[in-house]
């Protein structure tokens, strides 16, 4: 058989074809996680969370994150009260969302907050602590490894 331009040609176009067809397959089966599912109402609030970035960034003594083998601790500053501190700690995982989760801030006498690391699964984790104390409110937020 004798090889012609018609040949090359209809091998190019089927090779593309396939190539296009195979590329779409492996895109549509891919999960795609958004950062957040209610982004715009994020937006909209978001000189609120300016307001709390500005409010941690004066303080002279901020959040300290340590992890240990068996647990994350996270100590609060010294002048806080641990009976008036109330927010939340939001655990998000930046490779699946099913993971996040949410706890609310309940300090020990000592200022710390005690997290179970067998309750989490290895890997990257971004906290974002939104807290208040004596009626302002504060934003932390650290990526950790566990």
């Amino acid at each position: 058989m004798k090889f012609n331009w018609g040949v090359g040609i209809f091998i190019l176009y089927t090779g593309f074809a396939l190539l296009t067809i195979g590329l779409v397959v492996f895109s549509m089966t891919k999960k795609v996680d958004l950062v957040t599912d209610n982004y715009y109402d994020k937006e909209l609030k978001y000189q609120q969370q300016i307001e709390r970035e500005k409010n941690s960034n004066s303080l002279d003594k901020k959040i300290r994150i340590e992890i240990n083998a068996k647990e994350l601790k996270i100590s609060f500053p010294e002048f806080v009260n641990p009976d008036s501190v109330k927010g939340t700690i939001h655990f998000y995982r930046p490779s699946d969302s099913g993971k996040d989760f949410i706890l609310n801030i309940a300090l020990e006498k000592n200022k710390k907050q005690r997290i179970i690391l067998s309750k989490l699964d290895k890997g990257i984790w971004k906290l974002q602590i939104n807290w208040s104390c004596n009626n302002r409110e504060y934003y932390y937020e650290e990526s950790v490894f566990i």
